[in-house]
């Protein structure tokens, strides 16, 4: 009997040792063919044999939420984006009506001393908000295709990636997270600078436009 449970053991040991083997040859595999396309990241596993339940579930919650967070970053940085551009279109639709209505009015009505540089300012105004709009709306929704959360059941349902253990599956999904968080960092950074780009026109447009209109004469 107890050289039945003996066998049993060691073949059970044996399977495990060869599993953890081939886990360790991928990820190798996939090491290098990262250092070969030029991605930083590298796990830094010698033994992954020394990866407990435990352990990969920790790291595995900690990936998914931090990729978590920078999804939420990218759709409170699409809010903003949307609003700005609403911000922009209102004032250049109301800027555009004003023009129209001066020009249709009497000109007795105009502010004579000034109306066509009014008029010349406004019209430039409007042309460097549509400029901000497009290059807000060129880059402000950059990638399209935004790394999320989770996985699809074609890259899961495989049969050599369910004949794992579960702390593997935890492992190579955890390696996946780091993908897509890279994916989001730079798309959030992106949006974020053209925002801070955007807003710095806006403020910066009226005021070159308007010396450069009027003149410096305003503050003599």
């Amino acid at each position: 009997m107890t050289d039945i449970i003996n066998k049993e053991t060691a073949e059970q040991l044996k399977k495990y040792v060869e599993g953890v083997e081939a886990y360790e040859a991928e990820a190798k595999e996939i090491s290098e063919r990262k250092k070969e396309s030029g991605d930083n990241f590298v796990p830094d596993i010698q033994d992954y044999s020394s990866i407990s339940d435990d352990k990969a579930n920790f790291i595995y919650e900690n990936c998914k939420e931090y990729l978590i967070h920078t999804v939420n970053n990218r759709q409170d940085l699409q809010k903003k984006v949307v609003l700005l551009l609403s911000f922009i279109f209102i004032f250049s639709l109301t800027s555009f009506l004003f023009i129209k209505s001066i020009d249709i009015a009497d000109t007795a009505n105009y502010p004579n001393f000034s109306s066509v540089r009014i008029v010349k300012f406004i019209e430039a105004m409007i042309a460097c908000n549509l400029s901000t709009a497009l290059i807000l709306t060129f880059f402000g929704f950059y990638p399209k295709n935004q790394a999320v959360s989770g996985n699809e059941p074609i890259n899961l349902l495989k049969q050599d990636f369910v004949n794992q253990e579960i702390r593997f599956m935890k492992v190579g999904e955890i390696i996946r997270y780091q993908e897509s968080i890279d994916i989001n960092s730079k798309s959030n950074w992106i949006v974020a600078l053209t925002l801070k780009i955007s807003i710095t026109l806006l403020v910066a447009c009226p005021i070159v436009l308007y010396l450069f209109v009027f003149g410096l004469r305003a503050f003599i």
